[in-house]
């Protein structure tokens, strides 16, 4: 199923024009369709630690910085899998120090 599907079968039950196009389209309604999918599915993804999301990812840590503004650079990052032992690569050694509240997810 695509996103193009989803999109048409729900367009049809709600008896609106179905879209041919919806990535790509300069068709303001598409773009509205494009725009209501991410959102579901950026709310779908909140909703559980999907495993198959998870990814592993790094940054540089220095004294200099606050750690949490270092996460702003990686780009997909949303928030830490709860009870997921940090690893600092280099030491070799988990990583010590508070970690973010899941309610605050970034």
């Amino acid at each position: 199923m695509s996103l193009l599907s989803i999109v048409q079968n729900v367009a049809a039950a709600i008896n609106t024009t179905i879209p041919v196009s919806i990535i790509g389209s300069s068709n303001a309604g598409a773009r509205q369709w494009l725009a209501l999918a991410n959102r579901a599915g950026k709310e779908v993804a909140r909703r559980h630690d999907w495993t198959v999301l998870c990814t592993e990812g790094s940054f540089v840590s220095t004294a200099t910085v606050e750690q949490s503004d270092a996460l702003d650079d990686l780009e997909d990052f949303d928030h830490f899998v709860p009870d997921v032992v940090l690893w600092n690569q280099t030491e070799s050694v988990p990583l010590v120090g508070p970690v973010p509240s899941m309610n605050g997810r970034h």
